[in-house]
């Protein structure tokens, strides 16, 4: 007598890997948006593109990821109402660079360096403005492109998780987990 067993573990695992791809897929993508938000949070504070982070630009940042139809999704990364959190009116021209013109004073002002002065020239006495303050009627912004580049340097690593073997793999890992035949749960 020969006696031949077979069974069906590696079938059920290829067929529950394959219904967790979509379930990968949105892992994938909330993963590495998670991860670029706390990377450009990180790069803020780091001080390559400010000497001090705006504390609005950290405490605003988010995102948001909204399906396109069934084999698509749509990350959006940034500060405003579209993810849902209050717009911060400079991270714009922070970002781009361009000129600032005063909104509704005459002049732009600013502490001289080594004077110590913070806040406003209506913190001061009149006689002291003029040696603590910088007036000009525009100033032109450097772009620093804190958010660009952050993300930028991150691309690559959305390549590599939203591939089909990125994904594929990720459903992999689901999969065995789920599979009774290969040691997971049910």
């Amino acid at each position: 007598m020969i006696k031949i067993v077979v069974d069906d573990a590696g079938q059920k695992l290829k067929t529950a890997t394959l219904r967790a791809v979509p379930q990968a897929f949105n892992r994938n993508v909330t993963q590495w948006a998670s991860e670029t938000v706390r990377y450009i949070k990180k790069e803020l504070k780091s001080g390559r593109y400010f000497a001090r982070a705006p504390k609005e630009l950290d405490q605003r940042l988010g995102m948001v990821i909204n399906r396109v139809g069934p084999t698509r999704a749509e990350i959006v990364i940034g500060t405003g109402g579209f993810i849902g959190k209050k717009e911060v009116v400079y991270a714009e021209i922070q970002e781009r660079g361009g000129w600032i013109f005063p909104r509704n004073c005459k002049f732009l002002a600013f502490p001289k360096p080594g004077t110590g002065t913070k806040g406003s020239p209506r913190n001061y006495p009149k006689e002291e403005i003029g040696w603590r303050f910088i007036f000009t009627k525009n100033v032109k912004l450097p772009a620093t492109h804190w958010f660009s580049w952050p993300i930028l340097e991150r691309t690559a690593d959305l390549d590599r998780k939203m591939s089909a073997d990125g994904v594929w793999a990720t459903a992999q890992q689901l999969a065995y987990k789920r599979t009774p035949a290969q040691g997971g749960g049910t």
